[in-house]
């Protein structure tokens, strides 16, 4: 299925999202990185519950940042936890688009669980 992605030159915006893609080494991952690196036409794409580990999120993050027209990237429910989701977005200076998107930055919260 990822393979046949690349072979599509006029896909823009591509939902898996809730499919198995975990692999213990790694193959969905850097398939996906690929993809996201090189693909021409590729802007959107929401891998939701996909089952990714920590590494593997962090690559596919990683790979979009280099990319030079990929615009959107979904990855809620994977294996990345809170505070490496933050350091994650200042490396690639992501855009955030939730209602308490500066919640971080406050002193006075440690934890995600104290903000309520």
């Amino acid at each position: 299925m990822i393979d046949s992605i690349n072979r599509n030159s006029t896909i823009r915006h591509l939902n898996i999202s809730y499919n198995d893609l975990s692999s213990s080494i790694y193959e969905f991952s850097i398939k996906f990185a690929s993809i996201l690196t090189r693909h021409p036409t590729l802007l959107h794409a929401d891998l939701t519950q996909c089952g990714f580990k920590r590494e593997e999120t962090i690559f596919i993050i990683l790979a979009m940042s280099t990319s030079k027209n990929f615009l959107a990237l979904h990855l809620t429910a994977n294996d990345l936890p809170y505070y490496e989701r933050i350091f994650v977005r200042a490396i690639i200076a992501a855009r955030i688009q939730y209602a308490y998107k500066n919640e971080s930055a406050k002193p006075e919260i440690k934890y995600n669980k104290e903000r309520n």
